[in-house]
């Protein structure tokens, strides 16, 4: 069996037994441990960085490999919008912003 298969067949499991719905933070941890996973990936907007860090601590203290990415998808330069090099945070350097139109296709 696939891992995708084992993962489908987890979650149709869960459903059954009515874990699958409404999930939130609290419900999450007998979510992961009925799919039986050894890691999980957190992607997250670089916006979210201390939030995404502690999601990281807690899913490591149920026992997981966390591997998380910062999403800066179809990220553009800020000076392409309009905004001058002395309006970013690091003026001289490139500086990208979220392209959220750009991020419906990744």
């Amino acid at each position: 069996m696939s891992s995708l298969e084992i993962f489908i067949t987890s979650l149709r499991l869960l459903k059954r037994r009515g874990m699958a719905s409404g999930l939130g933070l609290g419900r999450s941890p007998s979510f992961v441990r009925g799919l039986i996973l050894g890691r999980v990936g957190v992607a997250f907007c670089v916006g979210l960085s201390w939030e995404a860090s502690k999601l990281d601590k807690v899913l490591e203290a149920w026992g997981l490999d966390v591997y998380s990415v910062a999403c800066k998808c179809g990220a553009v330069d800020k000076t392409k919008i309009g905004l001058e090099e002395k309006d970013k945070l690091k003026p001289g350097l490139y500086e990208p912003m979220c392209n959220p139109f750009f991020k419906r296709w990744c």
